[in-house]
């Protein structure tokens, strides 16, 4: 967490607001944020950290933890407080390249994520359903919220593009509700298929020497299954689907497949009949007249670029 007016380095960015945090009860009658809000603001950033990190795992397939040097394209700014207020307005720099995996603006995914953990607490203070993207992992995170306040002040959150919510024990109630109970999300993975059974529409798919997670298939599936499983060792099965995760959040079987591929990883044959490059290249030379090599400068290898520039200026094609 950083304050954009001691950081110089901050000065000569320019800033893009993703959130705000509003507190409010005796403790804050002076318009001051003592340190259990600031504590707020550091779950906050960690919460972000790991919602871009959720967020390329589904969107591009890929478990890599953020860097320190990632982190700081997310890292949460905190503007200076107006006077009379004890709003927490967070912002991040603004990024005109793109994030680690594409060319999305690293402030344009903090908003949307941020976008998201409001969406989620809105639906949980109202008991409506989660939304479709909202990944349980986050919800341990996200039901630490407000922890750190005393129990006569109150937290609430919003967005540019959201109202205010207010932080109350029924969220919390329903995030523990969540965390106790198993849940299913989108999963990706790709990996060797070693068993199958046709009679069980069921095969198993190891990721690596170590895992290996069950997947259940639809009859229109099992020629792909079948074939990864005859030439396991040259190729390997790439699959979306749905996971059914346990309440700790180990995986327990993937069903319900939205895509399958197969991926050849066996380089290619070496064709011992084809022609070695040296006796080609003697071919070559043989065919050439004898005076050849008698018109070639003897320093071509030192100064072949100057050579070519004449070439390739429109002279005669000659090399002189």
């Amino acid at each position: 967490m950083r304050s954009t007016h001691r950081n110089n380095i901050a000065m000569s960015k320019e800033f893009i607001e993703v959130m705000r945090m509003r507190f409010s009860g005796p403790r804050y009658s002076g318009h001051k944020l003592d340190v259990s809000a600031m504590r707020e603001l550091i779950n906050l950033q960690e919460i972000l950290y790991q919602s871009i990190e959720i967020l390329n795992e589904r969107e591009y397939a890929t478990e890599q933890k953020l860097t320190s040097v990632d982190k700081e394209k997310y890292a949460i700014y905190l503007a200076e407080l107006a006077p009379g207020s004890t709003i927490a307005t967070l912002q991040v720099a603004e990024d005109n390249g793109g994030n680690v995996f594409n060319h999305v603006p690293a402030h344009e995914e903090a908003k949307n994520c941020t976008n998201d953990l409001v969406s989620v607490i809105s639906a949980a203070e109202e008991d409506r359903s989660f939304p479709k993207n909202a990944h349980r992992r986050l919800f341990k995170n996200i039901e630490k919220i407000g922890r750190s306040l005393p129990t006569d002040c109150k937290l609430e959150v919003c967005t540019p593009d959201q109202s205010w919510v207010l932080l109350t024990s029924k969220s919390k109630q329903r995030f523990e509700k969540v965390l106790s109970s198993p849940y299913t999300d989108t999963v990706t993975f790709q990996g060797v298929v070693l068993e199958a059974n046709v009679k069980t529409k069921e095969f198993t798919l190891w990721i690596n020497d170590r895992e290996e997670i069950k997947v259940e298939f639809k009859p229109d599936q099992e020629e792909q299954i079948t074939t990864a499983l005859k030439e396991h060792n040259q190729i390997q099965l790439r699959l979306n689907g749905e996971g059914r995760f346990r309440p700790d959040g180990s995986l327990e079987k993937v069903h319900n497949l939205t895509e399958l591929g197969l991926i050849n990883i066996k380089e290619d044959n070496y064709d011992t009949k084809a022609e070695p490059i040296w006796e080609a290249i003697a071919k070559i030379t043989e065919s050439l007249p004898n005076d050849f090599w008698d018109n070639v400068p003897s320093d071509l290898s030192e100064n072949h670029d100057a050579y070519l520039v004449d070439v390739y200026a429109g002279n005669d094609g000659e090399i002189k």
